[in-house]
């Protein structure tokens, strides 16, 4: 025997419209390089098929284009330019078939159309969370309101630190402990009280800058501890009773 095969038919889906695709490259100057590929799809009539019906026929237009523009610059591109043509004739029926008077009773219309296609790109650099915050305070800071309250705010904080500054000055001037700005006032000794030179050498040894005792001063230290025992026998001497 003999096998047959029939035929089938298939379907398509098909966009129809703009299709925009762009790649875009940033250098570290800001420049956006941008490689942009333009698409469009228009519907161009129907074709009928038997057995299937009218099929609508498309035409696909490209445009590809490589530009350069700053950060937040709008280029525009162009380039697609369509025109078209249409006829169209309506009448009554039956009437409008008869010839030479059937013009009385239909009409025709003649029309021209012309369309052009005008993209604006403007492309805008994202930046990281960092350099965006500071934008965001750049920006709120040139408001009136937020400027003035931040000033308002400043000079707060400015009150604040003077008075703490002036308490703790106000704390440090009733302190009555020598701090090196003040000179403490010396220790009288009594006339009729004995104090033993040694003593006396001995605090004004440790009073020697840096703690070095030189030669020289050993020798006037000497020098002053028999003067200063010389004068207190004659002081002892004098105040003792008769």
């Amino acid at each position: 025997g003999y096998g047959g095969y029939g035929g089938g038919v298939q379907y398509a889906q098909l966009s129809v419209g703009v299709e925009l695709d762009v790649t875009p490259f940033i250098n570290p100057d800001g420049l956006v390089v941008m490689d942009i590929q333009q698409e469009i799809d228009d519907l161009n009539g129907f074709t009928t098929i038997t057995g299937v019906g009218d099929v609508p026929n498309t035409i696909k237009r490209t445009l590809n284009s490589e530009i350069a523009v700053r950060d937040r610059d709008t280029v525009m591109l162009g380039g697609f330019i369509k025109s078209n043509k249409s006829h169209s004739q309506s009448g009554v029926p039956f009437l409008a078939n008869i010839p030479i008077l059937g013009n009385l009773f239909k009409q025709r219309s003649d029309s021209k159309g012309r369309q052009e296609l005008i993209v604006l790109i403007r492309p805008t650099v994202l930046q990281t969370p960092e350099l965006s915050a500071k934008n965001t305070i750049r920006e709120e800071q040139r408001l009136p309101g937020v400027s003035q309250a931040a000033a308002d705010d400043a000079a707060e904080e400015r009150k604040l630190v003077d008075a703490q500054r002036k308490r703790e000055q106000k704390k440090f001037n009733d302190t009555k402990q020598y701090d090196g700005f003040f000179n403490p006032e010396p220790d009288v000794i009594p006339t009729n009280t004995v104090v033993p030179a040694s003593a006396i050498i001995e605090n004004s040894e440790t009073n020697v800058p840096g703690g070095a005792v030189s030669e020289n001063f050993k020798d006037a230290q000497a020098r002053a501890r028999a003067a200063l025992e010389q004068k207190l026998r004659e002081t002892n001497s004098t105040n003792a009773p008769q």
